[in-house]
């Protein structure tokens, strides 16, 4: 449970928390379970922070300083993080569904098996951050950075990675069905057994990359066909619906 006196001086406002964290920089707050659902933490100073399993539900944490907080289990659907630092954050497993975090910087943030259906990420930067088997559906990611981030086994369904930079990105085994991959820099990522059905991919940069064993077909198809060009994952798609008796020889041929 939180320390009363923390969460006491918090209740008070922004400007009374953040003038006694300047003044005893040494204290960790512990927050932990704390209930601060719609609270108004715009600008407040939560550098190294005990919230573990707190609940942020809607709670306006723009421009925040979280930087190394602890938020593993957090509940921060729908909070406003725009422009938070989050920078080395641990969010394992935290639910952040519909959450705004425009600009925001997740930096070498751990958000392993995080939830973020549903969030706006434009402009983020999570470059080194550990999203492995997160959970990333319908995110807009449009012009995110991303490098070098760990999205291995990640659910990236319908994303949006427009202009997205993904350049030595880890998505081995990720689920991209139908995301928006354009003008994406994937240059040295490892694509490595991802589900790619239904893709939009135009214009990327793919230096580098390793691409190989790109599923086409959808999960429920008993019929698996994969490719090692992302680039020709969406003809193979097209084909796959008019020419399906000619599709496993079309795939062998553009297997590259």
């Amino acid at each position: 449970m939180a320390n009363k006196e923390h969460l006491d001086l918090l209740e008070r406002g922004v400007e009374v928390w953040n003038q006694w964290r300047q003044e005893n920089p040494e204290i960790q707050p512990d927050l932990t379970q704390a209930d601060l659902s719609r609270s108004i933490l715009n600008g407040a100073n939560l550098t190294q922070a005990d919230l573990s399993r707190a609940m942020l539900v809607v709670a306006d944490l723009d421009g925040a300083d979280l930087g190394g907080a602890d938020l593993t289990g957090a509940i921060l659907s729908r909070a406003i993080l725009i422009g938070a630092n989050l920078r080395r954050a641990n969010l394992v497993g935290a639910n952040l569904i519909g959450a705004n975090l425009i600009t925001a910087n997740l930096s070498e943030a751990n958000l392993t098996q995080a939830i973020l259906m549903g969030a706006n990420l434009i402009e983020a930067k999570l470059s080194s951050a550990n999203l492995q088997e997160a959970i990333l559906s319908g995110v807009n990611l449009s012009e995110a950075n991303l490098k070098e981030a760990n999205l291995s086994s990640a659910i990236l369904s319908s994303a949006n990675l427009t202009k997205a930079n993904l350049s030595g990105v880890n998505l081995k085994a990720a689920n991209l069905r139908s995301a928006q991959l354009i003008e994406t820099n994937l240059e040295g990522a490892v694509l490595e057994n991802c589900l790619i059905y239904g893709i939009s991919a135009w214009d990327l940069k793919l230096k580098g990359a390793k691409q190989s064993n790109l599923i086409v077909t959808p999960e429920e198809d008993e019929r698996i066909i994969t490719t090692d060009n992302l680039e020709v994952a969406q003809f193979l798609y097209l084909l796959k619906s008019s020419q399906k008796s000619e599709l496993p020889l079309i795939a062998s041929l553009l297997k590259l």
